[in-house]
């Protein structure tokens, strides 16, 4: 309950408002022992790999892209050290795209005490164009089990949805099963959320 991610899908480059949608992930931790107070301590950004960041030295790692509208869901493991990130409009919708919007996720990982991330897993969405997977997402608490929601499979919004179970075993990251939408039109798997062990 100290740690907490916030996600900001509109954010520019360098952090700022102004609509571009690379969008970052902060994580902040709670300080009990220094009045309780809440401290910044990872910057987490969607820009592509390479481009220079200057906001902190809390940097982590880079992912995404323009308007893919990075950190649009976030969920944390119980002890804080696991982090998944929606890029539910990956790779955007520029030019002549097929995949255009069809979503990633990104998991990253930390040392106990440490403000630096690395990048573990790149899940990228399965579906076509515009699925936007990775709209919804739940860790469990020992970050081992992942919910990953795709509500507007190929084509339109009114099309069944899924949601996706990946597993990590080992280190390695699986998909498990797939839960699909009854009807069209439900916008099954805009949001999800696992118990505590994913059971």
């Amino acid at each position: 309950g100290f740690t907490v991610a916030i996600g900001t899908p509109k954010a520019n480059i360098n952090g700022s408002w102004g609509g571009s949608g690379y969008g970052h992930v902060i994580v902040v931790e709670n300080d009990i022992l220094n009045n309780s107070s809440w401290k910044q301590i990872s910057y987490l950004h969607g820009a592509y790999p390479g481009i220079v960041k200057t906001k902190s030295d809390t940097i982590g790692p880079s992912f995404g892209g323009r308007r893919s509208y990075a950190g649009s869901s976030v969920s944390l493991s119980g002890d804080g050290l696991t982090i998944a990130i929606g890029i539910p409009y990956f790779p955007n919708g520029d030019g002549a795209n097929t995949n255009a919007e069809r979503g990633q996720l990104v998991v990253c990982e930390r040392e106990s005490g440490s403000s630096k991330w690395t990048i573990k897993k790149i899940i990228h969405g399965p579906g076509r164009y515009y699925a936007h997977f990775g709209a919804a997402i739940s860790l469990s608490e020992d970050g081992s089990i992942l919910a990953i929601g795709e509500a507007d499979p190929p084509g339109t919004i009114s099309s069944n949805g899924k949601v996706h179970i990946y597993q990590k075993d080992n280190g390695i990251w699986a998909r498990k099963s797939i839960l699909r939408g009854a009807r069209t039109g439900d916008l099954f798997g805009r949001s999800v959320s696992l118990s505590k062990d994913g059971s």
